[in-house]
């Protein structure tokens, strides 16, 4: 064997190692939310106390490529009106959360989020805030 045929299996051993990597970690993301309606309501208000983009970015309903730019611009729109005391309560049927608080000039803000259950996740189906 040549060194030239050599360095190029060595190559395509590389890259095809690689690949099956790549392709095992992205089979074993779990998927977003959590396991029950109270663990996604307490993640989901203690992320937004803390504007933690990555701690939302987990409980979102949304398209994994575009996720952590939507929850980043979702917090950064809460820490620009100043969002403070913030509570999440769950409706009855826990299908609707619904999120109040205060801005920084203490007026008080509210709005609701969908929640959807999907092969025994909870996830946020997220609208803009404020």
């Amino acid at each position: 064997m040549t060194r030239r045929k050599l360095v190029l299996a060595v190559v395509v051993a590389v890259l095809g190692a690689w690949l099956v990597l790549v392709t095992v970690l992205i089979a074993r993301q779990p998927d977003a939310g959590v396991s029950s309606p109270d663990e996604l309501r307490g993640r989901f208000e203690s992320a937004l106390n803390a504007f933690d983009a990555q701690q939302l970015e987990d409980l979102v309903d949304y398209p994994p490529n575009g996720a952590e730019d939507f929850t980043k611009s979702y917090v950064d729109e809460l820490r620009s009106a100043g969002a403070h005391d913030v509570v999440v309560t769950l409706a009855p049927d826990a299908r609707v959360a619904r999120v109040t608080g205060k801005r920084a000039d203490g007026s008080a803000f509210s709005f609701a989020v969908t929640v959807r259950e999907h092969d025994g996740r909870w996830r946020l189906e997220l609208t803009p805030p404020i």
